[in-house]
């Protein structure tokens, strides 16, 4: 099976690399939970801990909420 997205340039040349770097983003948000899991795991700052894990907890219910956490399969 093929997909293929097809783009009018250059009147939609922001849409295109919004696809484009998608996987780029995905990245980011991937590499951002990790920091805050580590910061809620082993943060000897309790409080911190805490405010990086409800960040960790409204990051994912954002995702979830917009149907795409099921695209992290390693959470």
């Amino acid at each position: 099976m093929k997909m293929i997205l097809e783009f009018n340039l250059p009147e939609e040349s922001h849409e295109a690399n919004q696809a484009l770097n998608v996987g780029k983003l995905s990245l980011a948000i991937w590499n951002y939970d990790q920091k805050l899991r580590g910061l809620a795991k082993h943060s000897q700052d309790e409080a911190e801990a805490n405010k990086a894990q409800w960040a960790r907890d409204m990051l994912w219910e954002e995702l979830g909420e917009d149907g795409i956490a099921d695209l992290f399969e390693m959470r």
